[in-house]
């Protein structure tokens, strides 16, 4: 039976996708559903072609697609939650401008299991990885075996949902807090916000691609940038979740220093590499049963129980000794 209300909003954000673009809108455009579906790119002021080719797709689908133009690039997570504010629908499936879908009963698949379970939340599936650098490299998104189900705990330790797979229950949220227009990954904490309110059911199935290259806006970012960056937006989340949650916001942000420590070191800055290593063992102490006693013997570092006071030539090390009690990132 054909449902002729639309049922589901294809939020897709662009910029500088002009090699993309196209692919990623006719993904859309072929999919197969008993449902009608809108589509709303935010195209955030490219440099390139791709604001007029996303203009030639509206002509000719103007009362499938709206288009929103920035007069100004504003950046990624505001013309994320442009688009999403725009998308009016009971369900919203995700889709960045490089990036495409490979199977065109797709949504009709996501969205009725969402019809069937109320109780989740968010639903995804598996993707191809395409490198753009290595065409004939083949690889998975997720190239293990996982569980079908997850929940707000699961999603808190790390993000495994791949952006162009994801469709979710709209209007779960009613107003973004003001750091979620800065964080990193943005969709990351979307999948938080929304698993708050039920369960992510994983497909094994493979629909889609996702691309990388060098102009990917997380992908194309120096390492330790993103590291710092997602420190930030979880210091920002803490205080916004409940208190169960806590420990493993700040075990993400040990291990995100931690990781700051081990790039830091392999471009030998051993000073700020210790500083950082310190840094990520005093928020979260019990990360040390991760840190491989390799890298503290390079550091000639003895930990000792219990208050984690550093031993260096005979010497106290006493490390970052005034670290913000609230974990503001440095």
């Amino acid at each position: 039976m054909q449902i002729k209300f639309p049922l589901l909003s294809v939020c897709i954000i662009t910029y500088n996708h002009e090699n993309f673009i196209a692919q990623a809108i006719e993904s859309v455009l072929m999919q197969k559903t008993n449902f009608d579906f809108e589509i709303i790119i935010g195209e955030d002021c490219s440099a390139d072609k791709t604001r007029e080719i996303c203009q030639t797709f509206k002509n000719n689908y103007p009362e499938k697609i709206k288009l929103l133009l920035n007069d100004e690039n504003i950046g990624m997570m505001p013309n994320f939650i442009r688009a999403l504010k725009a998308c009016t629908d009971k369900y919203i499936a995700l889709l960045e401008g490089d990036d495409f879908w490979t199977d065109p009963d797709k949504l009709q698949k996501q969205v009725d299991f969402l019809e069937a379970n109320p109780g989740y939340a968010i639903c995804f599936h598996n993707s191809n990885l395409l490198y753009e650098d290595d065409p004939l490299k083949k690889s998975l998104f997720i190239q293990h075996k996982i569980k079908s189900t997850f929940s707000l705990k699961d999603i808190l330790k790390g993000n495994f949902i791949p952006t162009q797979s994801c469709v979710f229950r709209n209007n779960l949220i009613k107003d973004y807090p003001e750091w979620f227009y800065h964080a990193l990954p943005g969709d990351w904490f979307l999948h938080i916000f929304n698993a708050h309110f039920g369960l992510i059911k994983y497909s094994d199935e493979v629909m889609s691609t996702y691309r990388i290259h060098a102009g990917g806006v997380y992908s194309g970012e120096p390492k330790i940038s993103n590291f710092e960056k997602t420190i930030a937006s979880l210091n920002a989340y803490y205080y916004d979740i409940d208190i169960r949650y806590r420990g493993i916001i700040k075990r993400n942000i040990s291990r995100r220093y931690f990781s700051i420590g081990k790039l830091l070191l392999k471009e030998n800055h051993r000073k700020e590499a210790l500083n950082k290593t310190l840094t990520s063992l005093k928020i979260y102490p019990l990360n040390i049963l991760f840190v491989p006693f390799h890298y503290l013997k390079f550091f000639g570092l003895l930990l000792l129980p219990g208050n984690l006071s550093v031993r260096r030539k005979g010497q106290r090390f006493s490390g970052q000794d005034n670290i913000n009690k609230r974990m503001e990132p440095s």
